[in-house]
């Protein structure tokens, strides 16, 4: 089945030794990778819109499929935002990803990470191939004129739960080769400040940073107070324990 990313194959490589014998280098297995692209742009408040149709529309002259949309429009005093989720076959990925950023667009973040189905791309595909060749020898078995009725009916039940089995894995395949044959993209749109709005928050961000960083500091020294108690805790306790049993025999 065609996949994602192909490892490259050695080339073959022949060697002819005294007794004239050749050896050739196995090609290595093909890969199976699932790319997702997560992305953070911001756009003008009032352009976020057309930011998201735009990049929409050159999804749909790519080969893409949509798997998701939103958009929250601005309302009192709070900003627009956006989100979209598309998948672009392999080829056209770097050409999508080419037209996100533009004059109205800035790429704020981008992270990329990639998971390896080959695994479970070969171990869907065998048990494919192997009911495959079992639902071939039930309907082999269901032609035999030798066949009674009791074993008939036993041959049908295994035959509907291979044929059952069989539908399952191939949705599962379907669903490997969306996932390796077309790279995902996850876009979030944020909307831009102003250069007051940012001057104006700045103090407010540093502030807030500041507090974290006094909890953080805070709760730092108290664990490492909490943590040298207990060392001495624990010796004084077992001391005590010790002197007052022995005041007690004293006593006796």
């Amino acid at each position: 089945m065609p996949g994602d990313l192909p490892a490259a194959a050695p080339a073959a490589l022949s060697k002819r030794g005294d007794g004239g014998e050749a050896a050739s280098a196995e090609p290595a297995q093909q890969r199976y990778l699932a790319l997702t692209h997560r992305y953070t742009i911001e756009a003008a408040p009032q352009r976020m819109r057309a930011v998201i149709d735009a990049h929409l529309r050159r999804c749909r002259e790519l080969d893409c499929v949509v798997q998701s949309e939103s958009f929250s429009a601005p309302a009192n005093d709070s900003m627009p935002s956006g989100r979209i989720a598309v998948r672009v076959a392999r080829k056209q990925a770097a050409a999508f990803a080419a037209g996100l950023a533009g004059p109205e667009a800035r790429v704020l973040r981008q992270v990329t990470d990639t998971e390896d189905r080959t695994l479970q791309v070969v171990d869907v595909e065998a048990r494919i191939a192997n009911l495959q060749q079992l639902r071939e020898r039930l309907r082999a078995l269901m032609g035999d004129a030798r066949s009674g009725v009791k074993e008939l009916v036993e041959i049908e039940r295994q035959l509907a739960e291979t044929q059952g089995e069989l539908d399952s894995l191939a949705a599962q395949r379907k669903v490997l080769a969306l996932e390796t044959e077309r790279e995902l993209f996850e876009i979030d749109y944020v909307a831009q400040r102003s250069a007051v709005e940012r001057g104006m928050l700045d103090p407010v961000r540093d502030a807030l940073l500041g507090v974290r960083h006094t909890v953080a500091g805070s709760l730092s020294a108290l664990i490492t107070f909490v943590a040298g108690a207990l060392v001495w805790l624990l010796p004084a306790w077992l001391l005590w324990r010790f002197l007052r049993s022995r005041r007690r025999r004293d006593e006796d």
